[in-house]
């Protein structure tokens, strides 16, 4: 893997905790913080289920998609620790 890709990779899973991290916030505006943490990695399985069915050519990519989720499901508790 060459230092770009790996730059580039990094830079995306910061755009999934960031995502994640607002998603619970504006959630968590309306609802209790306990369905908030769990926001993050809601929209993380359905953001990695979309791209599956229509971005990727129906490419499983497993190990990529289980650290995108790992990013999605530590920004709910990073927003619990925040909050």
């Amino acid at each position: 893997m060459t230092k770009d890709k790996i730059i580039n990779e990094i830079k995306n899973q910061h755009v999934h905790l960031f995502l994640g991290l607002m998603s619970a916030y504006f959630v968590n505006l309306w609802l209790p913080i306990y369905i908030a943490v769990f926001t993050g990695i809601i929209v993380g399985l359905l953001v990695e289920i979309l791209q599956y069915f229509f971005a990727d050519n129906r490419e499983l990519k497993l190990a990529d998609r289980i650290l995108d989720l790992s990013f999605w499901f530590a920004s709910g508790f990073i927003y619990l620790l925040i909050s």
